[in-house]
């Protein structure tokens, strides 16, 4: 049914400029979608991870730190980073982050290190999934952890119709990306993300 909303006709990604615009930082942590995802997501990585750890953790993005509470008893460091500036001083006041970062992730993972990197609810943003894993395989040891959300399309590569695009993948293009960068499946459910169908992943680097 999700995939009755999606066309194969793909717009441009959004620019950085209007990414940063999209995000009111004080108004983010009150709206119930996002506080929802994120006990969706805790629920699912507790069903996967539970006993591990702890780790060196990267939260890119993370947002005004929703994760942040979620991921602390798994980490050993617990780092965010974020394009927006306003919602990495959010995430400052937290108090869960060892360091917080502004910059964009393609370019400043591969200068990090990390046994686990998580990316939730930032994904559909990206035409091309590729850079993302290229940059998260150099950033992550050999065994770390990639944990993620990504909206799912019936086949390829498709967008959202209307409104602000969001870019979705089919299963098997994830599953053949990731394996071809030297990852190997941890486990994959379908839940919900935002009140839309949503593939939650967990791979982990060979």
């Amino acid at each position: 049914m999700f995939g009755e909303c999606l066309t194969a006709e793909l717009p441009t990604p959004a620019a950085h400029g209007e990414v940063i615009k999209e995000y009111d930082a004080e108004l983010y942590d009150r709206q119930s979608t996002h506080l929802d995802s994120i006990a969706e997501f805790q629920a699912f990585l507790g069903d996967h991870l539970d006993g591990g750890g702890p780790w060196e953790i990267i939260d890119a993005p993370c947002g005004t730190g929703l994760a942040g509470p979620i991921l602390k008893p798994w980490a050993r460091r617990l780092v965010g980073l974020d394009l927006v500036p306003a919602m990495v001083s959010q995430a400052e006041r937290l108090g869960c982050y060892d360091d917080l970062l502004v910059g964009d992730l393609l370019d400043m993972l591969p200068r990090l290190r990390a046994e686990m990197v998580v990316c939730h609810g930032a994904l559909y943003y990206f035409r091309d999934l590729a850079p993302i894993v290229a940059a998260v395989a150099a950033c992550l040891s050999q065994g770390g952890y990639f944990a993620f959300t990504d909206f799912p399309a019936p086949e390829g590569v498709m967008a959202t119709r209307g409104g602000n695009a969001r870019f979705c993948r089919s299963p098997s293009l994830v599953r053949e990306l990731l394996e071809s960068n030297g990852f190997a499946e941890v486990a994959s459910e379908l839940r919900l993300s935002f009140t839309l169908p949503c593939l939650y992943w967990i791979f982990r680097k060979r």
